[in-house]
C-alpha cells in the first residue's frame, strides 16, 4: 500500500477508502453500512454479479453491493 485513498460506491454510497483495502477491511471501517453482508461486484464481461471474499481488494471507481447473509433455520 502506497498510502493513498480510493473512492468506490457500496450499496449506492460513494466512500472513500485506503488504497489496496480488502473487503474485511471494508467491513472494519464501514460498520453499520455493511456489517457482516456478502460484497458482491458486476462482472464487466458478463453482467452478473460475482461473490467476493475477505482477500479480495476494492478496486477504485468500481460499484459494490452487500446482502445479508442467508440464515437457514
Amino acid at each position: 500500500m502506497n498510502g493513498g485513498t480510493e473512492t468506490a460506491i457500496i450499496n449506492g454510497k460513494k466512500v472513500i477508502l485506503s488504497d489496496g483495502t480488502t473487503v474485511a477491511d471494508a467491513r472494519k471501517h464501514l460498520g453499520s453500512l455493511v456489517g457482516g453482508d456478502q460484497f458482491l461486484v458486476e462482472d464487466p464481461t458478463v453482467g452478473t454479479m460475482l461473490k467476493l471474499g475477505d482477500h479480495d481488494r476494492l478496486e477504485p471507481g468500481r460499484q459494490y453491493r452487500t446482502i445479508p447473509p442467508i440464515v437457514k433455520g
